[in-house]
């Protein structure tokens, strides 16, 4: 436990952002606020608060699977405005399949990288 402390204010920021210096929050005070507020608001409202932790995985994972996020949220989007039926039956299903996909071409990225051939930008 004592090197998890210790790692963490290691890895700190000397001072905080400006938006929360003057505010006094940290971020994980702000991550709490932002979850008690979704808790306390009506249904109506805080469907429109982003979840802090859900947002927080796109900063540990790579750049290109926030790209493949956004480009899935807004062919979702685009699906449920023409067809929400199917969109909300098979959504999930289809999110799964790409989530798979990308994560198959892993393999022949490796394959690559071993032969230290570099692929050409359409195949990152």
């Amino acid at each position: 436990m004592i090197g998890i402390i210790a790692v963490d204010i290691a890895t700190r920021p000397r001072y905080p952002a400006p938006a929360t210096r003057e505010v006094g929050l940290s971020r994980e005070h702000s991550a709490l606020v932002v979850n008690l507020l979704k808790d306390v608001t009506p249904k109506k409202i805080s469907q429109f608060i982003p979840i802090p932790m859900a947002m927080a995985v796109l900063f540990y994972i790579r750049a290109y699977f926030a790209i493949d996020i956004f480009v899935g949220t807004v062919l979702l989007f685009l699906w449920e405005w023409l067809n929400r039926k199917d969109a909300e039956d098979y959504a999930g299903a289809v999110a799964s399949g790409l989530i798979c996909g990308d994560g198959i071409w892993t393999i022949p990225s490796s394959i690559l990288s071993i032969f230290k051939v570099n692929p050409p930008i359409c195949l990152l």
